[in-house]
């Protein structure tokens, strides 16, 4: 049985667009796509595949290729109205999906939604830490701004440990499981300035599940660490730096993770990625010199909004607030 594939919604910038060098590039450097979806049929027909983050982007992608597969799609995001336009979506086009509107940063919200699935399904097969919030962000602009720290660990580290937490009790019991982490190939590289928030929340949960899946692979739980390379969404979009970086569309991107689905493997990288690591520690100092006139860069719009001015220090009496627009 052929399996229809959805339109590829998220396109690349129109610069790169017209050049096929770079898409192929970004293509060869990107972790291995699944190219036969019928293999995806055979792993997810019937099967209850939990996406978080699943309104935009890669997450709908992900979602739209499992709902064209047969698998009974849990998708959550806090896009409402987008969430909806997916979910229509892929009804549409005769999949079966559950729409969720979760703040995965929201622990009461993360521990209700959890119920909310296993009351209606009773289990989880496949679970894709899919939600993510990046900042590239100079860290002067977040001296007095706890809700970059507060937000970013809540989406990227507490979240999906806490929904991991709800999940996995239930897929141990039955025997059965897969936890699809997707990580950035940046943190199998050494520390880029202004990326400490993001880098760092996701290398430690990237950290803490490979911890846990030492536990629970002799159970019958599988974990993966999806180490993804550039994807033309909109996350990605406000870095100037980034819109010239070769890369994959969403749907493209999504290829990859489909693969991860099928084949369950521990790890999913671009293979150089694996050489480059241990070379990380290795010439550590050198590269963060070499590293440290990004910094100098000029910040982009978005990453002024609401910042705090450097001047203003937490000596002053003006308390710290967490409630600016970020």
């Amino acid at each position: 049985m052929t399996v229809p594939l959805h339109r590829r919604d998220t396109a690349p910038p129109p610069q790169i667009r017209q050049q096929k060098f770079w898409q192929l590039l970004g293509r060869l450097s990107s972790p291995r796509r699944l190219k036969d979806l019928r293999k995806l049929d055979d792993a997810v027909r019937g099967k209850v595949v939990v996406v978080t983050g699943a309104s935009y982007g890669l997450g709908e992608a992900i979602a739209k290729q499992c709902g064209d597969a047969g698998a009974i799609v849990v998708i959550c995001a806090r896009s409402a109205d987008k969430l909806a336009e997916v979910a229509e979506s892929i009804r549409s086009r005769g999949g079966r999906v559950h729409s969720h509107v979760v703040d995965i940063a929201d622990e009461a919200g993360v521990r209700e939604f959890a119920r909310d699935v296993l009351r209606e399904h009773g289990h989880v097969d496949v679970l894709v830490h899919n939600a993510g919030k990046s900042m590239n962000r100079g860290i002067h602009l977040s001296y007095r701004r706890p809700k970059d720290l507060n937000a970013i660990a809540g989406v990227n580290y507490l979240g999906p440990i806490r929904l991991t937490l709800a999940l996995l009790p239930y897929m141990r019991e039955r025997g059965s499981g897969h936890i699809i982490n997707i990580s950035t190939a940046g943190s199998l590289m050494w520390p880029f300035p202004r990326w400490g928030f993001y880098l760092s929340t996701k290398k430690a949960f990237e950290w803490w599940l490979r911890s846990v899946a030492t536990e629970v692979r002799s159970d019958g739980v599988d974990c993966t660490q999806y180490y993804l390379g550039h994807v033309y969404t909109r996350m990605s979009a406000p870095d100037r730096m980034l819109r010239g970086v070769p890369g994959l569309t969403a749907y493209d991107a999504a290829l990859g993770v489909s693969r991860s689905i099928v084949h369950r493997p521990r790890a999913a990288a671009w293979r150089p990625f694996y050489l480059v690591h241990p070379l990380v520690e290795l010439f550590r100092f050198p590269m963060e010199r070499i590293c440290e006139p990004y910094s100098k860069i000029k910040e982009t719009r978005e990453s002024l909004l609401g910042a705090v001015p450097e001047t203003t220090l937490v000596l002053e009496e003006e308390p710290m607030r967490d409630d600016r627009v970020s």
